[in-house]
């Protein structure tokens, strides 16, 4: 699938560029969608939780993801 760049200066109309629109939210959608399996399978191997079942778990996975991940620390 072809994924073109919407810059801030290209306003995109969902009433002008119906399937341009589409097209794009769909592709934000997958992207989420991928992005939130792949955090579920790092938790899953740095934590060793197979998935949050409390908001104790919650609370702790993203403590450590946004220690790791988001600010890069080794």
């Amino acid at each position: 699938m072809y994924i073109s760049v919407v810059y801030a200066n290209e306003a995109l109309s969902q009433r002008l560029q119906p399937v341009q629109s589409c097209i794009l939210q769909k592709t934000f959608l997958l992207l989420w969608k991928r992005l939130e399996v792949l955090k579920q399978q790092w938790m899953s191997t740095k934590l060793g939780i197979p998935s949050v079942q409390t908001y104790a778990q919650y609370v702790s996975y993203w403590y450590v993801f946004s220690l790791r991940v988001s600010f890069c620390a080794h």
